[in-house]
């Protein structure tokens, strides 16, 4: 009888995570270029691009942890191993230098490491800017004014071409936050 207590302490925390403003595991999440106000985005066939600045299912992402701690309440820190489940079903992951969610069957090419861009070890907060490096320890490229909206792995030592803004979306059924009544004002 254990099981359904501990569920109910994990449940608990990721509530309290969440409220806090902290992404935890399984959230769905947007990335925007700081630069361009774009998003990720993922096309039917899996092609990755940072060109548009819609907030659709093209541009959700959900977060999933690599290697679960027993002793995690489930808020991801900077440093976590992570994979990003697109609305295809694909992961995002690498061939060669370029990004896309496609089932690559190279599942280290789907693993990356998210870390905040400032440093420091915190928790990833919605709002947070991330940067993500591949197993190999190589970014992710997305802000290449050479390439733009285009989406690879490379070395570079510029830290604004991998700068990404983390932004938590609702969950699917969550009840949108209401709008005030609009107030009229009589004059005399």
């Amino acid at each position: 009888m254990l099981a359904p207590r501990f569920l109910g302490v994990v449940a608990a925390a990721l509530l309290h995570a969440a409220a806090a403003g902290d992404v935890v595991v399984g959230s769905r999440v947007f990335f925007t270029v700081p630069r361009t106000g774009r998003r990720l985005t993922t096309e039917g066939n899996g092609y990755m691009h940072a060109h548009w600045n819609h907030t659709g299912p093209w541009q959700r992402f959900v977060v999933e942890e690599v290697t679960p701690l027993a002793d995690s309440d489930g808020t991801l820190t900077s440093g976590t191993k992570v994979q990003l489940k697109a609305w295809t079903g694909g992961y995002v992951g690498h061939e060669d230098t370029l990004v896309a969610a496609r089932d690559l069957g190279l599942i280290e090419n789907q693993q990356w490491t998210i870390a905040l861009a400032e440093g420091g070890d915190g928790p990833i907060q919605s709002g947070s800017l991330v940067i993500f490096r591949d197993a190999s320890g190589v970014p992710m490229v997305v802000d290449d004014p050479e390439h733009p909206g285009g989406i690879t792995v490379a070395p570079t030592e510029d830290m604004s071409k991998l700068k990404l803004i983390i932004e938590s979306t609702p969950s699917r059924g969550a009840a949108p936050t209401p709008t005030p009544a609009p107030t009229t004002t009589i004059l005399p």
